[in-house]
């Protein structure tokens, strides 16, 4: 198992012991996707690198924003109580465009997929990661996307973009992640 896997199941075990807690009682059964893909998006801050100059000081926080309709519920909420890097996790919840430069981390609803080329020139060669689980995101401009293979939760990852955006991703997350490439041109 590599420091990758290793530390996503130390975080679902963390988020199941917050969530599936219910009057005491452990909830039985398996974590739920968007459980999963809570801790995957916690663990992407930690193999990713963005530039310094995206925070004005230490105590810059780090913002994950959400755009669209919101799937994850409360769920999120609980990383905003962890660290990253040693700065805290803030969680914006945006319903447009508007604002999604401040973000670090932006997970793209699948309501927003009409909205792909808007949010894609908005952000385009910005230090911001786009995450999302709809259908073709990585394929057609975004930067990771959630796949389901089999029965496993996997990501899809376009390397390129990535790097267009200043990112530094780590070499065990390129290993872990699908590499695909992108249909589009240069945004």
């Amino acid at each position: 198992m590599n420091r990758f896997h290793a530390s996503l199941l130390m975080v679902l075990a963390a988020l199941l012991v917050f969530f599936g807690m219910k009057g005491g009682m452990l909830l039985a059964g398996p974590p739920s996707a968007y459980q999963l893909k809570t801790a995957y998006l916690y663990h992407f801050t930690k193999f990713v690198q963005w530039p310094a100059t995206v925070f004005a000081d230490e105590r810059t926080p780090f913002r994950l924003c959400v755009v669209g309709v919101d799937p994850f519920g409360k769920l999120l909420d609980v990383l905003s109580r962890k660290k990253v890097k040693g700065r805290s996790i803030v969680i914006r919840r945006l319903e447009s465009a508007a604002g999604l430069t401040a973000c670090h981390l932006l997970f793209v609803s699948q309501s927003e997929e009409g909205q792909w080329q808007k949010i894609f020139s908005t952000v385009s060669q910005k230090p911001v990661l786009t995450v999302s689980d709809t259908e073709g995101f990585a394929r057609r401009g975004g930067m990771v996307n959630f796949v389901r293979i089999g029965n496993k939760l996997r990501f899809e990852i376009e390397k390129d973009r990535v790097a267009e955006a200043g990112l530094k991703m780590s070499a065990t997350m390129l290993q872990v992640g699908q590499l695909v490439k992108s249909d589009r041109g240069s945004p």
